[in-house]
């Protein structure tokens, strides 16, 4: 996820931008998948001059988590929350995402609708990879045709 268009991704999730949900979604995507802890955040957005407190983060993490953008896990070995980027759906966003309707092609270029169907795909069975398009096919159903002896 670029910086640039986190603001843009959190308006898309019904999420106002604030400075502790961009910059928890941030450092979450700087660690590329890595799981990260409240307190490794919280260290983290001071390192980048972040003035945020514990709190801040915490509820950041809540909001980012209802909203799908990270998943929640606990260590057993240290009984302590983790979050990650859902790992099914890291391939989501940057994921070519086509709208087909009567045979005509749309490119969509929303990062969360792309995002949530990765998810979606990936709760399937199904995961895309590079190099994968994702087209959304609108289908409409045809009424039955009768065959004038009202059977």
């Amino acid at each position: 996820m670029n910086a640039a268009d986190t603001p843009q991704t959190l308006r898309g999730a019904g999420l106002r931008p604030t400075l502790g949900r961009t910059t928890v979604l941030n450092l979450m995507a700087q660690a590329g998948g890595a799981p990260r802890c409240c307190e490794d955040l919280y260290r983290s957005a001071m390192q980048a001059g972040r003035a945020l407190n514990v709190s801040s983060i915490a509820h950041a993490l809540a909001d980012l988590e209802r909203a799908g953008f990270i998943e929640r896990f606990t260590s057993k070995e240290e009984r302590r929350l983790y979050y990650r980027l859902p790992v099914r759906a890291q391939a989501g966003p940057g994921q070519p995402l086509v709208l087909e309707h009567h045979g005509r092609r749309t490119r969509l270029d929303d990062p969360l609708i792309a995002l949530r169907l990765a998810r979606w795909l990936a709760d399937q069975g199904e995961v895309l990879g590079e190099g994968d398009t994702l087209v959304v096919r609108i289908e409409r159903g045809t009424p039955s045709v009768s065959d004038g002896t009202g059977h």
